[in-house]
């Protein structure tokens, strides 16, 4: 549970102290992702490249125990690499809840895959996690957990350009523009930060695989306010729940200090998502008021849990465990702040 501070600040960020039903919705088990990547040509001077399945099983053995390669497909060669769009299972890929901003693509939360050949995503300067002491299983477990959340983190990036392109679009107050394209270079460091744990705990460096972000129409007050209630309000502030008790838990130093820095930040972007709730709302009381109790109305779903083994010293908790915190500030706190927001109070 967030602490009376956070709690406060996004009171304060609201302008409203009371209110009705949020239910948030969580998207758990498997991600099916299709993802661009290449491997290295047979024959670069000829072009020649491996088939679609001895593809599939070059990657496979390169993903090796984080995801499961489900096929491959050829697009083109480039740079002496044989590319391939690559269709990635990745079952229990770390905790069921997402973290950050999530993306959604009709509903579900998407995120790239995790590649084993990056290295853009290492930050040097983080300490390395206390890995003495630790057994495969652990380590394996850790390099999964810390991998979901990296790639969650990585995903939020399109969609807080999204939301800064909104709202210029929209000619919301400059404050608000600012503090959303800051956004982006939060979760990159957030990201780099956790994809760099993974490192560690799997003993290769991980990194993202393409992701293409969706296409977005053009820019709508009412549009813009579904999407940062679900987003913003809803989904983020879960995730900071979520944060805040994997870092009352955690006491490797290099976990903490990622931690402390993803709760420093995701408490600002909550206080950002309801502020701009509160400007839309003052835009166009009317239509967005209503269009935000018809996303309420929409968002009542079971939440689903796949606990796996944990490592609370190094932040990895079960899933039945996050997800009753963020239920916990939800209720205790979401649900009245939004109640007071719609009804004008």
């Amino acid at each position: 549970m967030p602490t009376p501070d956070i709690t406060r600040r996004i009171l304060l960020a609201a302008g409203a102290v009371a209110l009705p039903a949020l239910v948030a919705a969580l998207d758990s088990g498997s991600d099916e992702i299709d993802a661009a990547e290449c491997i290295a040509s047979n024959d670069p001077a000829r072009e020649l490249c491996p088939s679609d399945e001895e593809a599939r099983r070059v990657l496979a053995r390169q993903a090796g125990f984080l995801c499961e390669v489900r096929g491959a497909t050829f697009v083109g060669f480039e740079d002496g690499s044989c590319c391939y769009t690559v269709e990635t299972l990745c079952e229990g890929i770390g905790c069921s809840c997402a973290h950050g901003r999530p993306l959604r693509v009709r509903g579900r939360v998407r995120h790239a895959a995790l590649s084993p050949r990056a290295r853009a995503w290492f930050d040097a300067e983080l300490p390395a996690p206390r890995l003495a002491g630790l057994s495969s299983a652990e380590r394996g477990r850790l390099a999964h957990y810390w991998g979901s959340i990296a790639l969650h983190e990585h995903a939020s990036m399109p969609t807080f350009h999204r939301l800064a392109r909104e709202l210029r679009a929209l000619g919301a107050p400059v404050a608000l523009q600012r503090a959303a394209r800051l956004g982006i270079d939060d979760e990159a460091r957030h990201a780099r930060l956790a994809f760099t744990l993974a490192s560690h705990y799997a003993g290769a460096r991980l990194g993202p695989a393409r992701l293409s972000p969706p296409r977005s129409g053009p820019a709508s007050i009412t549009g813009l306010a579904r999407r940062n209630l679900r987003e913003g309000c809803l989904d983020e502030c879960r995730s900071l729940a979520a944060a805040v008790t994997m870092r009352q838990s955690a006491s490797d130093p290099a976990v903490v200090q990622v931690l402390d820095t993803i709760v420093a930040d995701e408490t600002r972007h909550a206080e950002l998502s309801w502020s701009i709730l509160r400007w839309a709302l003052q835009a166009d009381p009317r239509r967005v008021r209503r269009a935000l109790r018809s996303e309420l109305g929409r968002r009542s779903r079971a939440v689903e849990v796949s606990d796996q083994a944990t490592v609370p010293s190094h932040g990895c908790l079960a899933d039945s465990t996050l997800v009753a915190a963020a239920d916990r500030f939800e209720g205790g706190v979401l649900r009245r702040v939004a109640g007071g927001v719609l009804a004008g109070r």
